[in-house]
């Protein structure tokens, strides 16, 4: 399994947005932590329309869903409900488990894919 250090970096840099712009309050920290996290929450849920195909083509593209990389979600998540944005919080974690799912589904259809042709 590879550790997936961009994703870790990039919720380590918006968690640290967030501590910026409510802890210190840094206008502009707030502004650019809201806009990211609105950004990968709606591409994440236009990601869950497209076909299972075009997402999961190899397992390269799946190391964003490994557990090391849920866990350091989780937190920003959690981060984000902390401080009090709690629609954007819960829109982020449904895009996620919407994810995830998408992603599970895709992986049981290719086991049994793969268990049919045997």
């Amino acid at each position: 399994m590879k550790l997936p250090i961009k994703n870790i970096l990039i919720d380590s840099a918006v968690a640290s947005l967030v501590v910026a712009g409510e802890i210190y309050s840094i206008g502009y920290a707030s502004n650019a932590a809201i806009f990211f996290v609105w950004l990968v929450t709606v591409l994440g849920l236009v990601v869950c329309i497209m076909k299972p195909e075009d997402l999961f083509s190899d397992e390269a593209r799946n190391v964003h869903l490994n557990y090391v990389s849920r866990i350091s979600t989780i937190a920003l998540i959690g981060l984000i409900a902390a401080v009090g944005w709690f629609v954007t919080a819960a829109f982020y974690l449904l895009s996620l488990l919407l994810l995830i799912g998408k992603y599970q589904v895709h992986k049981k259809n290719a086991a049994n894919a793969l268990e049919k042709q045997q």
